[in-house]
């Protein structure tokens, strides 16, 4: 019965953590840093395992998920079971704990428990129904570190291209305090340098010139603590491409602007590409149900009616290609971003 579980779970798309305590298997699946667990208990096998050790071990395990660096985690019991009298006595009054009873091969899911969580009461069901077939493995699931400390962070889940970003325009501002105006005068963005000299390449370069330490400690910051939340959401390339994107809309909207009020000074800042990230982010949030992660809708509200009102009521801000990379980002993430479709248990109900 365990290897027909776990051969279910592994199907269903969860991973398994390594095993530290006799008769406990967890498997689960983590989104954005939230972990949906499954923590099955053998007390067929293991029948000396207590009450007092299923609370300890259940707390434990969602503890370890949490210093593992989730935000939440939402986790079912199933015991493995062939007393039911003795299953409820073991569980207690766990409102998240179901049996399973193995002789029947039925799910039992006593009076007064959740009636489903994330669809699985479905799946579980109709797998118990089935005859196991055992089947082989291309890849170990266990993916728990062998001292049980922490996670192993995948590179798909660390913001690379953000981190990046935000060095190459440290390092970028360090050159232009070490070279005075050298790059400045090679890099800003102007409408009659980029149409009539053909110097196209500074839309690009632009967004990396930064005018003070004032200026750039501004957009690093937005970049830092938001950036990182949107490429977890998007992936690398779609983010560079999100931020890219954006920035180099945001220099054509002020590169119209100038042409059309005739103001023919020179740009510079990531402001167009940071606007473009937020738009994007509130894309994000709109299809994630208002929240993602530590953001919602009404805080990247405020933030963009907060910096567009600052920018407006300013001197000498580029509003032009602030207000062109909110819109850009906000498109391009329509176009880029797609939702992980939940599977059928990912839906709690209980």
């Amino acid at each position: 019965m365990n290897e027909k579980l776990e051969d279910f779970f592994i199907e269903q798309g969860f991973k398994k953590l390594m095993e530290f305590v006799p008769g406990f298997a967890v498997y689960f699946i983590m989104e954005n840093r939230y972990a949906n667990a499954v923590c099955l208990i053998d007390q067929t096998d293991h029948p000396e395992i207590t009450a007092e050790q299923y609370e300890q071990i259940t707390k434990k395990i969602s503890w370890r998920f949490v210093d593992g660096g989730c935000l939440d985690v939402h986790m079912l019991s199933l015991i493995l079971t062939d007393d039911e009298n003795a299953a409820m006595r073991l569980s207690g009054d766990d409102a998240f704990c179901w049996l399973i009873l193995e002789q029947e091969n039925r799910l039992l899911i006593p009076e007064g428990r959740a009636e489903d969580f994330y669809g699985m009461k479905e799946l579980l069901t109709k797998c118990l129904e089935k005859p196991y077939a055992p089947k082989g493995r291309l890849e170990d699931p266990v993916i728990y570190d062998a001292r049980g400390q922490q996670f192993y962070k995948s590179i798909k889940e660390r913001p690379l291209v953000n981190h990046a970003i935000f060095i190459i325009n440290a390092l970028v501002f360090t050159a232009c305090i070490l070279t005075g105006d050298f790059l400045y005068d090679r890099g800003v963005l102007n409408r009659d340098l980029v149409y009539n000299s053909g110097q196209w390449y500074r839309i690009l370069t632009c967004m990396f010139l930064h005018a003070d330490i004032t200026h750039l400690v501004g957009n690093m910051m937005l970049l830092y603590f938001l950036g990182d939340i949107v490429e977890r959401a998007l992936g690398h390339f779609k983010y560079l491409l999100l931020y890219l994107g954006s920035g180099i809309a945001g220099s054509f909207a002020s590169m119209a602007f100038s042409y059309y009020f005739m103001d023919d000074r020179s740009s510079l800042g990531a402001s167009g590409a940071i606007f473009g990230m937020i738009g994007g982010l509130l894309w994000v949030l709109l299809r994630n149900r208002g929240k993602l992660e530590i953001m919602t809708v009404p805080k990247i509200l405020f933030l963009i009616s907060y910096s567009l009102f600052s920018g407006f009521t300013g001197s000498n801000i580029d509003n032009a290609a602030h207000v062109g990379g909110l819109f850009s980002g906000f498109i391009l993430a329509i176009l880029l971003y797609r939702k992980k479709r939940k599977k059928p248990q990912e839906s709690r109900n209980g």
